[in-house]
């Protein structure tokens, strides 16, 4: 598929590029020498310190969608398409960081929990929720997966001339080699690096645009005149930003962000307390300057680079970086959105790889399997999940935006079973099964029904629906064992 006309610079991109790709590897060499058990392999020993652990959570949950897939959004919409993206930066980890950040570091440590189906095992006394989301985060997480790969096809398109698939196996192989070596010390160490590239690439960017476009008043002069509806809701060419639609993102990406396997078992990782409340504050930070200049940059771009159809938003900001600024930089720059989609990328394929060798295989369906053997198992998911979310990104099923919103809607049903289970003593397994298999049949039916929500988020329906039948079963049924309430919340 090839975008908008931009002149390509093969060279200087594939060189730059090259390093970058080089480094990352290099870091994952270096983790594998410490990835030598299950527990360094998924949670690195929960040795994370404050840098590990908000880098981590801000690279993980900001996606390639943040530097392609919502910028070409806003980019139709104007700058209505910043009201989600203001909250979300102050609250995106500080929500969940004080609903269940304390207890998970705190249970992740005494228990030794891996994944997010561990806990929930756990918690509810039940190996049929450990199955169920196991095998929901394997069937919603390996098509977000391949939503990052497409960014990686676009930028390569864009800079480069060459065909679409080439980036996408790029950087879709790129990580599953180095998560195949380190696992999630491979992916936290990369992180790091990958957070301060995406903030110095959303700067960047928007320094870009706004020279492009003659300063930022100036832009909003051409926007004002050419479009008046572009500065206020639900936004304009595109009206998207109506409010039902604004409060379903708001609470998709603050609350039921956490129910995400690859976010909440960043908990597990911390070392302590002390680290988590650290950790919200350096996420809070990289969030924020992320979210800011580049979105401007997006509404900036539509004075900028005027006239790219809507179907081809991904393409925007590659466009805009390749008509800004120099080649050098540009490339950078686009090492930087790259960053973004393999920062999300590695941490979803050790969530996967757990639901596939800790949950399923040594958990339900050998339990005495030794550890090595489901290391090389969790190695051998990592393999094939790689492979299987580049060949998603080649048949690209959709916009990087429209798939990361479906699989948030399927995994946040998550959410409700994980706040019930820090926080309500009563909550038990009969309700969470029953919530948690009405919950995922909910966000389907509503998906294919949109008409039904009203213009909210097929999520919301759902969770509400999920958190009644919850609550009504659990206080129907038997409580959890006295065990279970002495473990988890004495």
């Amino acid at each position: 598929m090839q975008g908008p006309t931009v002149t390509p610079f093969p060279g200087v991109f594939i060189t730059v590029v090259s390093i970058y790709l080089a480094g990352v590897l290099y870091l994952g060499w270096i983790s594998s020498k410490k990835a030598l058990n299950l527990n360094e392999f998924f949670v690195m020993g929960g040795s994370a310190g404050i840098l590990l652990g908000g880098l981590g959570y801000f690279a993980t949950q900001y996606s390639i969608s943040t530097f392609l897939g919502v910028p070409g959004t806003i980019y139709n919409v104007g700058w209505a398409g910043l009201a989600v993206s203001v909250p979300t930066a102050a609250f995106s980890m500080l929500v969940p960081a004080a609903l269940v950040g304390n207890h998970l570091v705190r249970l992740g440590k005494k228990h030794g929990f891996l994944t997010l189906p561990d806990y929930f095992a756990d918690r509810y006394e039940s190996k049929a929720i450990r199955v169920i989301t196991a095998i929901a985060i394997i069937i919603f997480l390996i098509p977000y997966m391949g939503a990052q790969t497409i960014g990686a096809g676009t930028i390569f398109n864009t800079f480069t001339g060459w065909p679409y698939w080439v980036g996408v196996c790029i950087m879709g192989l790129g990580v599953t080699i180095y998560c195949f070596m380190g696992g999630i010390r491979g992916a936290m160490y990369t992180n790091i690096t990958q957070g301060i590239l995406m903030v110095i690439t959303a700067v960047l960017t928007f320094w870009g645009a706004a020279n492009l476009a003659g300063g930022v008043e100036a832009a909003n002069k051409a926007l004002l005149a050419a479009d008046p509806k572009a500065f206020t809701m639900p936004g304009s060419p595109r009206a998207y930003m109506f409010y039902p639609f604004f409060l379903s993102n708001v609470m998709l990406w603050n609350l039921f962000a956490v129910g995400q396997p690859q976010l909440a078992t960043k908990f597990f990782l911390m070392r302590d307390r002390r680290v988590l409340w650290g950790a919200v504050i350096a996420s809070g930070i990289g969030m924020f300057l992320s979210v800011i200049f580049m979105y401007s940059a997006a509404v900036v771009g539509r004075v900028a680079v005027p006239g790219i159809p809507p179907k081809m938003t991904d393409w925007v900001v590659p466009t805009l970086v390749s008509k800004s600024l120099h080649p050098i930089i540009g490339s950078v720059l686009m090492a930087g959105v790259l960053a973004a989609g393999m920062s999300t990328i590695d941490s979803v394929i050790v969530a996967v790889s757990g639901a596939f060798a800790r949950d399923l295989y040594q958990q339900a369906i050998n339990p005495k399997a030794d550890e090595k053997t489901v290391l090389n198992i969790a190695k051998v998911a990592t393999l094939l999940v790689g492979i299987a979310a580049t060949l998603i990104g080649i048949y690209r099923p959709g916009t990087i935006f429209q798939i990361i919103l479906f699989v948030f809607g399927g995994l946040g049903i998550n959410t409700i079973l994980l706040v019930l289970g820090v926080r309500w003593k009563r909550a038990n397994k009969y309700g969470a099964l029953s919530g948690l298999i009405i919950g995922l049949i909910s966000v389907i039916y509503f998906t294919k029904n949109p008409a039904l929500t009203k213009g909210f988020h097929a999520l919301i329906p759902a969770a509400i629906i999920t958190l009644i039948v919850m609550v009504v079963v659990s206080l129907l049924t038997p409580p959890p064992s006295k065990e279970v309430i002495e473990k988890h919340f004495k």
